[in-house]
């Protein structure tokens, strides 16, 4: 039988992880729960349900539309889907000036 690790070294391994995820994070400039479109990075990513959140859509019509090329894709960065903001700012800009023709 293994022996079992004491309870601080695991919780001190999963401080480690929870720090290196923010890390990433910060250097990736990862919007979590962007409320408005003014609250995002230029340069940076967000998640897909935030940015669906952000949009006004399910998550899941997000993933249909980029299916169907009426969104730009995500881009895989270690199995987690991030678009970039970029993009999002100027999907929501386009959407706003459609709006404005009509």
């Amino acid at each position: 039988m293994a022996a079992r690790q004491p309870f601080s070294i695991l919780i001190t391994q999963m401080n480690a992880y929870t720090r290196h995820e923010i890390e990433v994070s910060n250097m990736l400039n990862i919007s979590d729960n962007p409320k408005t479109p003014a609250e995002l990075h230029p340069q940076g990513q967000t998640r897909i349900k935030a940015a669906a959140k952000l949009i006004g859509v399910h998550h899941q019509t997000l993933r249909r539309w980029w299916k169907a090329d009426k969104f730009p894709k995500p881009t895989d960065i270690n199995g987690i889907l991030l678009f970039r903001n970029a993009d999002i700012l100027s999907f929501l800009e386009s959407q706003h000036s459609n709006s404005d023709e009509v």
